[in-house]
């Protein structure tokens, strides 16, 4: 399941993972997946720059994580 779609919280940050290195792009071409049984409790999308440039052309993708006891 895509974090993405299933937090809990929302999402923060862009909808998009790829950039310029100058502006965000439209695409999300970065996930991260879960399986059943872990519950997504955020997902995130990290824009910051550094003297008005990305460090890399992808963003980082975050999600905060729970795992369900049986």
């Amino acid at each position: 399941t895509d974090a993405f779609m299933s937090s809990r919280e929302g999402n923060y940050g862009p909808a998009a993972t790829f950039n310029t290195f100058k502006e965000i792009g439209d695409t999300r071409i970065d996930y991260v997946m879960v399986s059943s049984g872990i519950d997504v409790l955020k997902h995130g999308i990290l824009s910051d720059r550094w003297d008005l440039r990305f460090p890399s052309d992808h963003l980082p993708v975050i999600a905060s994580l729970a795992l369900r006891c049986r």
